[in-house]
């Protein structure tokens, strides 16, 4: 990995991390286990195509667990100044402050995952066994289905550190597509818009004469990238309309006018 961020750099990184995750998907068909880096939630495209694959489990820890088990591992590195004394004291609480720092920012996106297997205070046996007996604590939908590409609303609601937040997901699947139709045939895909008038990603949004909202431009993100990764050899892209002479009438301006700025 190192090699590849000094020759490559971060974006060349993840330029193969997303081939990668592409390549096992379509290998492993029937199924396989793998772990990832914590940081792959922070690349918006390669986590949609992680969870619009495979079953996601968050193996959870504290910032104080996460610490002592790098430590556990012999890897000082974070923490030798070569001074040692109250330097690398001072260098433990920065890196354990780092920690809490990038688990807190990234809490949200983890908490997308399918499954949630919470090891504090936990051995390997433990949380292995909580995992292999159905125990892990599942995030539920409004229908109390898990929540993947397949079946998660696009906004939804989570409750993060005491407090219940609104978090909008970009994982959606082709089969759940309420305004656009994938066709892919050959070297040519062809992409055609055709609202839901019903179907705006907040109730009582109504989507008229082809306007659109994030739902829109989710769907929209979801298939580029499908055709990007999982259909190479396409070569020309075909957008259409599906409403007779109208392609688009942009945003719902009354629509936006009575929303909330967070809505907006």
């Amino acid at each position: 990995m190192n090699e590849i961020l000094l020759l490559h750099g971060q974006a060349g990184y993840r330029r193969y991390e997303r081939r990668a995750l592409l390549r096992i998907a379509e290998e492993h068909r029937d199924g396989v286990v793998m772990t990832t880096g914590g940081s792959i939630v922070s690349e918006r495209e390669t986590f949609d195509l992680l969870q619009s694959h495979f079953y996601c489990v968050w193996v959870k820890a504290s910032p104080e667990e996460h610490m002592s088990r790098v430590v556990a591992q012999g890897d000082m590195r974070p923490f030798n100044t070569g001074d040692g004394g109250d330097a690398s004291r001072n260098a433990m609480g920065e890196a354990l402050e780092d920690i809490r720092r990038i688990l807190a920012s990234r809490e949200a996106l983890y908490a997308r995952a399918d499954a949630v297997v919470d090891t504090a205070a936990r051995t390997v046996k433990q949380s292995l066994k909580e995992t292999g007996t159905g125990r892990a604590r599942r995030h539920q939908g409004k229908t109390g289905d898990r929540m993947n590409a397949m079946t998660e609303p696009l906004l939804f609601k989570q409750t993060l550190a005491g407090e219940e937040r609104e978090l909008v997901s970009f994982a959606t699947h082709p089969s759940r597509y309420r305004h656009w139709t994938l066709d892919v045939q050959g070297d040519v895909a062809r992409l055609k818009l055709d609202i839901d008038e019903e179907g705006g990603i907040k109730p009582g949004y109504k989507l008229k004469l082809n306007s659109y909202d994030l739902g829109v431009d989710i769907e929209l993100h979801d298939a580029v990238n499908r055709i990007r990764f999982e259909h190479p050899a396409v070569k020309v892209v075909v957008f259409e309309s599906g409403k007779e002479r109208i392609w688009c009438s942009g945003a719902n301006i009354y629509m936006l006018g009575v929303s909330t700025h967070a809505g907006r």
